[in-house]
């Protein structure tokens, strides 16, 4: 049974609870005590398995709840491991580039510039 279903189920129980109602009242005055006692209790059954319906339907939804917060933390797992492996990569790109500047700087025999490239290269490093 889906929550859908149960949801349905409670709602006949609640319109033939009314229905069983409106009956034993409408016609109160010409029913036998033991008829009126006999439609109560029908109501009342009725009323009962309205509730159990509705706990049943309330049971499911938690259960999808739980089935839906559990595929959220898979994907948000997922989602953090590609992060840490982008993070990952970006940092290696980071340091290739320090490091092409670094042979770049030393190529053109500019000390300023090694100098320059050196500490962004430990900078990257570092990072």
């Amino acid at each position: 049974m889906t929550q859908q279903e149960a949801d349905a189920l409670a709602d006949r129980a609640n319109d033939l609870k009314k229905a069983v109602n409106a009956f034993r009242n409408q016609w109160f005055e010409t029913l036998t005590p033991r008829l009126r006692d006999g439609l109560r209790d029908l109501s009342i059954v009725l009323g009962d398995e309205a509730n159990d319906l509705t706990v049943v339907a309330t049971r499911l939804t938690l259960v999808q709840l739980h089935e839906a917060l559990a595929n959220l933390r898979s994907i948000t797992d997922g989602v953090n491991e590609a992060a840490d492996h982008l993070s990952d990569v970006s940092k290696v790109l980071t340091i290739a580039t320090s490091l092409v500047d670094l042979g770049t700087a030393i190529a053109s025999a500019d000390p300023g510039a090694v100098l320059s490239a050196a500490l962004s290269t430990l900078t990257s490093l570092k990072g």
